[in-house]
C-alpha cells in the first residue's frame, strides 16, 4: 500500500485539512513520484533492500535523508556491478 496526501476543501473559516488515503499505485505511477522510500527502491528495480543500502553507503546511488528514511528518485539506475574476482560477474539474488 502506497500513502497518499490529498487536500480536502477549503473550510468556511479557510483552514483546509490533508486527507490521508490509503492508494495502490502501479509501477508506472511509483515511477514518476519525485522520490520513493530506499525499500520502494529496491523493489521496483528488483534488488534486495541490504544491497542497495549498502550502495548508498558506497555513494554509488544518489539518495538522501530525509528524517530517519532515505530517499531516492525512483528512475535512479542501479550502478554498474563490479566482478568479483573469479572473474564471474555478481547477480541478483
Amino acid at each position: 500500500m502506497r500513502w497518499v496526501i490529498r487536500i480536502d476543501e477549503t473550510e468556511p473559516d479557510g483552514t483546509c485539512f490533508p486527507t490521508v488515503v490509503v492508494k495502490r499505485l502501479d509501477r508506472d505511477q511509483r515511477l514518476a513520484l519525485p522520490a520513493v522510500s530506499l525499500q520502494e527502491w529496491a523493489d521496483l528495480h528488483g534488488h534486495p533492500k541490504p544491497r542497495a543500502a549498502a550502495w548508498v553507503a558506497q555513494g554509488r546511488l544518489p539518495a538522501w535523508r530525509s528524517g530517519h528514511a532515505w530517499l531516492i528518485a525512483p528512475g535512479a539506475p542501479p550502478p554498474v556491478w563490479h566482478h568479483r574476482a573469479g572473474g564471474e560477474a555478481e547477480t541478483p539474488e
